[in-house]
């Protein structure tokens, strides 16, 4: 803005500043944008078309006008709950509803106080609804085929984590223009027959296909499905917890899915018959995913790299393989981009140097060096256990490498990785005051630090206020008994740390919007990135809205 004071962006009219906006793709940067004035204020509201809303039960009826009379273009709405809430009712949703009659995507996680009634209301006021992802809910059959009837033009259907997982066989049988198809983790006995009443019936023009840990669904319904499916590019298959999928279903997947392009096989034992399949007739096949599967070897990685026309992103997660098949990409498959390799125990981080000499264009990311120095870790735990005591209530227990986990001792590791940089420490509930405090008084080349969900206090964090000279930046996350209070006491004592805390964010959050919606005192108030928030003064009836782009 020039020295004088003048501010030229008055002179534009809305239309020409709301297509500014549309510009701007980032959540951050609309939300700083939106500070500049209530002008800019409303214009960018206006232009919003994704928005995540926390949605628990105490969503105060009087505010959801208000929200919606602000985001007034919306075309993609979330609306989520957690464990530790109800959520919103029928009535609510209702009203919702009402205010997005322009909805193409709607989202529901965890909702579970939304019951066909529910379902009914978005029929009839949300008939453009072309996708439609739902992981938790009250609802059942007759709710679902409702929502069919008034959206007849549903592409997108995601379904995950409900305990009648089987009642929505009428709602896919029905919607013959579904184009994407993802089930997770549904209940029920015989989903073979299920899928092959749904193949017949609706699958004929499904693009994308995502099973997800669908109980008792074997090879002969994935046969089923990929013989009426002759326009598949995306199949995901996780079958990691009951196996019941393999090569058969492969070779059936390179024979009918010759137009694959993305393939995501987790769990699932392929052999080198089965893969040598899916190579040959899948031309087109760009990504390749092979996860948790002890069938996959150097053998099947290194036809891989001789025989892929097309690929161009691979992943290997906990497979069999070592050095020699991952080195066989520094001479094949010519079209590949980015290879990522990770939890495969017998890869070293070589590989990812003489892989880099070759084609020094590939993207390699590799979890090797890290392994390596965790076992290097864990070899100098054992052998000076009498020398480095564990810290107040631990115990360093260093089990074999094929374990899923051992918990490895803080006070080891800080006394002999001097050189450590980043440390996170996430979902533990060992992690106290007492271990945030010491790794404060001792880390001596710490620069980044997240805790999240630990048993932290504020007495913890504030340690750093005098310790760990070398940190620049430090972020805590979903730690209750964590405030706002002490980032002001960080700040007073160290003004340049970085310092990221949600406990803050719920506090600046609820100062942003006022029950009419509009901002006051905006200049003085910035949002915290990629939220809005409307709240509840005086209580804890404090929800979020997590903005799209």
């Amino acid at each position: 803005m020039p020295q004088c004071g003048i501010d030229y962006t008055n002179s534009l009219p809305d239309e020409c500043l709301a297509l500014i906006f549309n510009y701007i793709t980032t959540t951050n940067d609309r939300n700083n944008s939106s500070l500049v004035s209530h002008r800019w204020l409303r214009i960018e509201s206006q232009t919003r078309t994704s928005l995540t809303l926390h949605a628990p039960s105490y969503l105060p009826l009087s505010r959801i006008p208000s929200i919606f009379t602000r985001f007034n273009s919306l075309t993609e709405l979330v609306l989520r709950c957690d464990l530790y809430n109800t959520s919103i009712n029928d009535h609510k949703l209702s009203l919702i509803a009402s205010r997005c009659p322009n909805l193409t995507r709607l989202e529901l996680r965890m909702c579970y106080n939304i019951t066909d009634k529910g379902m009914a209301i978005l029929s009839r006021k949300c008939k453009k609804l072309k996708k439609f992802l739902c992981f938790g809910g009250g609802f059942k059959a007759k709710g679902i085929i409702t929502l069919l009837d008034g959206c007849s033009s549903l592409e997108e259907l995601s379904v995950g984590y409900l305990d009648s997982g089987r009642l929505f066989e009428p709602l896919i049988i029905g919607s013959s223009s579904l184009k994407t198809l993802k089930m997770t983790r549904l209940s029920g006995r015989d989903w073979d027959t299920c899928l092959e009443m749904i193949a017949v019936s609706a699958l004929s023009s499904l693009q994308v296909l995502h099973l997800e840990k669908l109980l008792y669904c074997t090879n002969t319904g994935l046969i089923c499905v990929v013989e009426h499916c002759k326009y598949l590019k995306k199949l995901c298959i996780d079958n990691c917890e009951w196996g019941e999928i393999g090569n058969e279903a492969l070779i059936a997947i390179a024979k009918y899915c010759l137009n694959l392009e993305e393939l995501v096989l987790i769990g699932v034992d392929a052999c080198r018959i089965s893969l040598e399949a899916i190579v040959v007739n899948c031309r087109k096949l760009e990504r390749l995913d092979l996860c948790e599967s002890k069938a996959i070897t150097d053998v099947e990685i290194s036809y891989i790299a001789e025989k892929c026309v097309a690929l161009k992103k691979l992943l290997i997660k906990e497979c069999c393989v070592s050095d020699k098949g991952i080195e066989a990409f520094a001479m094949g498959c010519s079209t590949l981009v980015e290879i990522r390799v990770t939890k495969c125990e017998n890869v070293t981080h070589e590989v990812k140097d003489r892989l880099r000499a070759r084609r020094g264009s590939l993207v390699v990311e590799l979890d090797a060096v890290t392994t390596k120095a965790m076992n290097a870790i864990i070899g100098e735990v054992q052998e000076h256990a009498a020398e480095v005591p564990p810290a107040a209530g631990h115990v360093a227990v260093a089990e074999p490498l094929n374990q899923s986990m051992y918990l490895l001792d803080l006070e080891a590791i800080v006394v002999n990785c001097r050189k450590l940089e980043r440390l996170d420490l996430c979902e533990s509930k060992a992690i106290t005051d007492v271990e945030i405090s010491y790794i404060a008084e001792k880390c001596v080349a710490l620069k980044k630090l997240l805790i999240k969900e630990c048993c932290v206090s504020d007495k913890g964090i504030e340690a750093f206020a005098m310790g760990c000279s070398t940190l620049v930046e430090i972020r805590v996350t979903k730690c209750r008994n964590v405030t706002h209070e002490v980032k002001d006491r960080l700040r007073a004592r160290r003004g340049s740390l970085v310092i990221e805390l949600d406990a803050v964010e719920t506090e600046a959050v609820n100062a942003i919007i006022c029950e009419s919606g509009a901002q006051e005192h905006v200049a003085e108030v910035p949002p915290a990135a990629g939220h809005v928030a409307v709240a509840e003064p005086l209580n804890q009836s404090m929800y979020l809205l997590d903005l799209g782009s």
